[in-house]
C-alpha cells in the first residue's frame, strides 16, 4: 500500500468514528431500545452471566448476548460502564469502512476503488445511522462484512476457514438478522457464480459448500432451540405462508446448488458481458441518476416499504448528493463482471433487493424491508467505487485527476449533513436520550412500583433505568385516548409482556410531546393538547415533575 492510500483510508476511518459518535455530542445515549440493552450488560456485569428471565420488550435480547459479552469485557479492560456502553460498539462498527476497502480491493485489485468505497460507506445515510447505536446489529455488521471478506478470501487459501468460523458462530450469537444476510449472500453469490461461470474446481466447491452448510446449519440450530421466543413470538409473523417454509428454503438452498453445481456444464449457455465504454458508462450513470430518484419519488408517494411512515419531499434536496453516489453504481456493475469474483458483488445486491421485496410481501415485521437498506450499502458501495474510478478516473491526468477527486469529494461531503436527518424528515423519530432523562427514571426506581405506561423511548427509560415494567405499543390508547374514560378498559388491564396488569403511572415528557414513538415502522406523531392535558384530570395526579419530564400516578380509588 502506498503512503498517499494508507493516509486516506486513516482519514475515512477517522472520519467513519467522528459521525457515528456524533450524536453523543447531543445526547447521554443514542437508540430507541437502550435501555433494554443497558439492563441486560448491567445484570451480566452483576451476576456474571445474562438471565433469560426477561420481562421486557426485546423479548428474544437475551438470546442474542455477543454485544452484551464484548461490552462486558470493554469494562474489564478497564473501560467505564458507560463508556464500554456508548462508545465501544459504534467505534467497532466504524472500522467497517476497513473491510469495504479490502473488499473492493480484493475484487478490483485498485486501491482508488477501495477508497472510494471505504468513503461512501464512511458518509452513507443507511450505514452510518444505524451503525451510531450500540445495538448489536452494529456489531453484527462486523462480523457480516467479515464473512464477506472472509468468501472472497477462502477460495485462494483455505486458512480462511480458521477465521469464518469463530467469526460466523460470533455472529449467530449476536445478531439474527445479520447471520440471515450472510447465509442470502454467500447463497446466491454461489448459485450465480456457478451459472455464469459454467464450472467450479472439485476442491472449492468442497470448501464454500462446507462453510455454507456450517452457517446454515448453525443459525438454524441456533434459532430453532435455543433462541426459542423466535418461534413463539418472530416467526409466526410471517404471512401467507408457513413460518417454518423459510427456515426449510435455507435447509433446501443446499441441494439446489449441488444439483445447479452438477447440472450446469451440460448448459450450452455461456455468459459474455460487453465491456462498456466511458461513453455508455456515463450513460448508465445517467439511467441510474433517474432510476434513484424516481424510486425515492416512488417512496414519498407510497410511503417506506414495509411501514405506514410517509416522507414529506423535503427529503429529495437533502439527499440529492448521496443519491448520486447511489447512481454511480449502476455504471460500476457492469465493470464488476471483469473484475475476479465481481460477480459475488452482484449476487450480494441481489439477494438483498430479493429479500426486501419477499419481506414486504410476505413478512414486513420479521425481513424488515427498510433494515434492508444497510446491508444493499456494502454491494453499492463496491459498485459506486468502480463507477466513479471508471467514469471520472480513466484518461486523466493533472487537474483532470485533481477535478475528478473533487467531485467525488463534494459529492461525499454533501452526503454528511443528511447523515443523521432532523426530526421533521424521519417522521417525527427522535432517539437521542438526554442526560435529564434519568432523573425520572431514578425517581421511578425509588419511588414507583407497578405497570409504567409510556412511549417507546419512555418505557426503555422506565424498563432499562428504571426497574419498572412499562407498556408502550401493547396499549397505544394510553396515549393516544382523549380522555381516561376512552381508555379506561387498557388502563385497567394493560397487556406486557409478562401478561397484563393495571397501569400504575405514566412517564411523559417534552419528547414524546413532540412525537410519541410506538412502532419503528410508524410515524412517531405529536401527541395533541387534549391527550395531553387528560393527564392533569383526576384519577391521574402529578407526582414528580422536573421541567423536562412528568411522572403521573393513576389514583384509581378516584375512579
Amino acid at each position: 500500500m502506498r503512503r498517499s492510500t494508507a493516509c486516506a483510508l486513516a482519514g475515512i476511518l477517522l472520519l467513519a468514528l467522528f459521525l457515528r459518535l456524533l450524536p453523543l455530542t447531543r445526547f447521554l445515549y443514542w437508540g430507541a431500545d437502550f435501555g433494554e440493552y443497558h439492563r441486560i450488560t448491567s445484570q451480566l456485569l452483576a451476576d456474571g452471566y445474562v438471565s433469560l428471565d426477561y420481562r421486557g420488550w426485546g423479548t428474544a435480547y437475551p438470546y442474542f448476548p455477543g454485544m452484551h459479552v464484548v461490552q462486558a469485557a470493554g469494562v474489564a479492560a478497564g473501560l467505564s460502564p458507560l463508556a464500554a456502553e456508548v462508545l465501544l460498539v459504534p467505534a467497532l462498527a466504524s472500522a467497517s469502512v476497513l473491510l469495504a476497502f479490502l473488499i473492493a480491493v480484493r475484487i478490483t485489485r485498485d486501491d482508488r476503488v477501495g477508497l472510494v468505497a471505504a468513503a461512501f460507506l464512511a458518509v452513507a445515510l443507511p450505514h452510518v445511522y444505524t451503525t451510531a447505536h450500540a445495538i448489536p446489529a452494529s456489531l453484527g455488521d462486523l462480523f457480516f462484512a467479515t464473512g464477506l471478506l472472509g468468501l472472497l478470501g477462502m477460495r485462494r487459501d483455505a486458512r480462511w476457514l480458521l477465521v469464518l468460523v469463530p467469526i460466523t458462530a460470533a455472529l449467530v450469537v449476536t445478531h439474527h438478522l445479520s447471520a440471515y444476510f450472510l447465509i442470502v449472500a454467500a447463497a446466491l453469490a454461489f448459485l450465480l457464480r456457478i451459472a455464469v461461470a459454467a464450472r467450479a474446481t472439485p476442491r472449492t466447491w468442497r470448501r464454500e459448500a462446507a462453510y455454507l452448510t456450517f452457517l446454515v446449519a448453525a443459525s438454524t440450530a441456533y434459532w430453532t432451540f435455543y433462541a426459542t421466543p423466535f418461534q413463539r413470538q418472530i416467526f409466526p409473523q410471517v404471512q401467507f405462508v408457513p413460518w417454518w417454509l423459510l427456515l426449510g428454503a435455507f435447509v433446501g438452498a443446499l441441494p439446489v446448488l449441488y444439483g445447479v453445481h452438477v447440472l450446469r456444464p451440460r448448459w450450452r449457455w455461456r455468459y459474455r458481458p460487453r465491456y462498456p465504454s466511458r461513453a455508455r458508462a456515463v450513460r448508465l450513470l445517467a439511467i441510474g441518476t433517474a432510476a434513484v430518484f424516481g424510486f425515492l419519488a416512488a417512496v414519498l408517494v407510497v410511503g417506506v416499504p414495509g411501514t405506514t411512515i410517509r416522507l414529506p419531499w423535503e427529503v429529495v434536496p437533502a439527499v440529492a448528493a448521496l443519491l448520486v453516489l447511489f447512481a454511480f453504481s449502476a455504471a460500476g456493475r457492469r465493470y464488476a463482471d471483469f473484475h475476479e469474483s465481481g460477480v459475488d458483488v452482484t449476487g450480494w445486491f441481489l439477494a438483498f433487493g430479493l429479500s426486501a421485496a419477499l419481506g414486504t410481501v410476505l413478512a414486513s415485521t420479521v425481513l424488515v424491508p427498510y433494515r434492508h437498506m444497510q446491508v444493499l450499502m456494502w454491494p453499492v458501495a463496491v459498485f459506486a467505487g468502480l463507477g466513479a474510478v471508471s467514469i471520472l478516473g480513466v484518461r486523466t491526468s493533472g487537474r483532470g485527476k485533481l477535478a475528478a477527486a473533487g467531485i467525488v469529494s463534494l459529492l461525499l461531503a454533501g452526503s454528511i449533513p443528511v447523515a443523521y436527518p432532523p426530526r421533521d424528515l424521519m417522521a417525527g423519530h427522535q432517539e437521542g436520550l438526554p442526560a435529564q432523562a434519568l432523573n425520572a427514571a431514578t425517581w421511578l426506581d425509588t419511588s414507583a412500583w407497578g405497570l409504567v405506561g409510556s412511549d417507546h423511548m419512555g418505557s426503555m427509560e422506565a424498563f432499562g433505568f428504571g426497574g419498572r415494567d412499562a407498556v408502550w405499543d401493547y396499549a397505544p390508547e394510553i396515549l393516544r385516548a382523549d380522555s381516561f374514560a376512552e381508555a379506561r378498559g387498557v388502563f385497567a388491564a394493560a397487556p406486557f409482556p409478562a401478561g397484563t396488569a393495571p397501569v400504575r403511572f405514566v412517564l411523559l415528557n417534552d419528547d414524546i410531546a413532540a412525537g410519541a414513538m410506538l412502532l419503528p415502522w410508524e410515524p412517531a406523531s405529536p401527541m395533541t393538547a387534549t391527550q395531553v392535558g387528560k393527564f392533569d384530570l383526576a384519577p391521574f395526579q402529578k407526582v414528580y415533575d422536573d421541567g423536562y419530564a412528568r411522572v403521573y400516578y393513576l389514583n384509581w380509588g378516584l375512579t
